[in-house]
């Protein structure tokens, strides 16, 4: 079985647009590189990815990681924003 093409998977994401750049912050499961338990809120670094290819299902790139933006779940809490834009 081939390995994901991805380090991670992110859910509750949200997408945050500044002059500077473009990062992600959400819940990280899976974490293949071992930094982060299940269900830790993180920002990524820097996001290589652009800003028209981030949706859910996508597998996105920042400076140290790749990873797979899950889709919003059907139970998500309220005041939940996977797959928001913030600019």
């Amino acid at each position: 079985m081939a390995k994901p093409d991805y380090d991670a998977e992110f859910e509750d994401w949200l997408v945050i647009v500044t002059r500077r750049c473009i990062v992600l912050t959400g819940r990280v499961y899976s974490d293949r590189k071992g930094r982060f338990a299940d269900g830790i809120w993180i920002r990524t670094s820097m996001v290589l990815t652009s800003l028209d290819a981030i949706e859910s299902g996508q597998v996105i790139t920042t400076l140290n990681s790749r990873y797979l933006l899950c889709p919003v779940r059907a139970s998500a809490e309220p005041g939940r924003y996977s797959g928001r834009t913030l600019q």
